[in-house]
């Protein structure tokens, strides 16, 4: 079998990032292929997910405003160790930890891969603090087969990327062994301009089962009662509000894995990836604004809420292919009524084993030929 590099946000201190790329490794590994992640992490990366209390790249202030609030900070300083020991734990990555594209290249005759592949989450989004060249693969690599698996550019790319951008991407991709893409309108922007056929596959966290997930999650629930799991990478008061009325109404605390500025959310924010799979499989209700919300949502059966997921076109890809678009525009005044009205999960399995198998073939066929 082949020795295969990932390329992706395995760094990020952020759920979604972190178990797609684990999720990746691990559906690669069970094929029978060598797998490491290529450690990259460059100076942003490590600015924006640096230990609490690192002066260096934090810098003074930051850290001693993070003094003056010694209990949250203990309890970030916790987090912080979580999502480490993940990414050493349950990562097989390279020996070198890698800070630019030119730094990967110096070293891929040592590393000796047969196929890299950049995959997963939002690594061709330039707007992200962190976003780094070396995730379109910039260069030729004699040898070596450039696969692209499910990235996304975010969002809004249609609005935000400008012409020299746009010529940057192309060059790059065009000549890439395979190109596959995680969002439909991604596959329309980039036909024109490819001759390669571009493959819409499911987000690397799908390529798993619930089960796979399972041996990552202590038996033993985190919060001992039953609450509703509120969660959004970013602070959002529309979708505090529905989560905090819905809790209300069926006498349920809301329970936030982040350490977010509004009153009612009971926060539990010692939270790693591990803990955040905890907190989802042992929720009534899944309320927030996240794409990964949605999968992991449908991976364990939780009746959720995707708070505006309409409006992004990433959310609203997976909320349509499911049939589930209501869940993307719940209120104040019809959330109830939407959360109420109950998932047809045998439906949902069907479908995404079908995709699920799909994208496992279009990947073992890439790797095998």
């Amino acid at each position: 079998m082949s020795k295969i590099g990932i390329l992706t946000f395995h760094g990020s201190h952020n759920y979604g990032s972190m178990l797609q790329a684990y999720a990746l490794q691990k559906c690669l590994k069970s094929s029978g292929h060598q797998v490491m992640i290529i450690n990259l992490r460059n100076k942003n990366n490590k600015i924006l997910y640096a230990f609490p209390f690192d002066i260096k790249k934090r810098g003074k202030r930051l850290v001693l405003l993070s003094c003056k609030h010694i209990f949250r900070t203990y309890k970030e300083c916790k987090t912080w160790f979580l999502f480490e020991h993940f990414l050493s734990e349950f990562y097989h990555l390279t020996d070198k930890t890698y800070e630019s594209w030119q730094e990967i290249k110096n070293d891929l005759a040592n590393l000796n891969f047969d196929a890299i592949i950049t995959g997963g989450d939002q690594i061709w989004n330039m707007r992200c603090y962190d976003f780094d060249i070396s995730y379109f693969l910039p260069e030729k690599l004699n040898g070596i087969k450039k696969i692209s698996y499910c990235p996304s550019m975010g969002g809004k790319f249609l609005s935000i990327i400008n012409e020299k951008e746009k010529e940057f991407i192309i060059s790059c991709l065009r000549d890439y062994n395979c190109i596959s893409v995680r969002e439909e309108m991604m596959k329309t922007f980039l036909t024109p301009y490819l001759k390669s056929d571009i493959k819409v596959v499911v987000d690397p966290t799908m390529l798993l089962k619930k089960e796979d997930y399972l041996s990552l999650i202590k038996e033993k629930p985190l919060i001992k009662e039953k609450y509703v799991f509120y969660y959004s990478p970013w602070k959002n008061e529309e979708a505090e509000e529905i989560a905090l009325h819905i809790g209300g109404k069926m006498g349920l605390k809301v329970v936030c894995s982040q350490n977010l500025d509004c009153k009612g959310l009971r926060h539990f924010i010692t939270a790693g990836p591990c803990e955040f799979l905890n907190l989802f499989k042992h929720a009534e209700y899944v309320i927030g604004k996240s794409f990964h919300l949605i999968v992991f949502s449908l991976l364990f059966h939780k009746q959720f809420l995707a708070i505006n997921g309409i409006d992004d076109f990433r959310m609203r890809n997976i909320l349509e292919k499911y049939g589930l678009e209501q869940r993307g525009k719940a209120t104040i005044g019809n959330c109830l009524q939407i959360i109420n009205n109950r998932i047809e999960f045998a439906k949902v399995d069907f479908i995404m084993e079908q995709e699920r198998k799909e994208s496992i073939s279009f990947l073992h066929n890439l790797l095998t030929t």
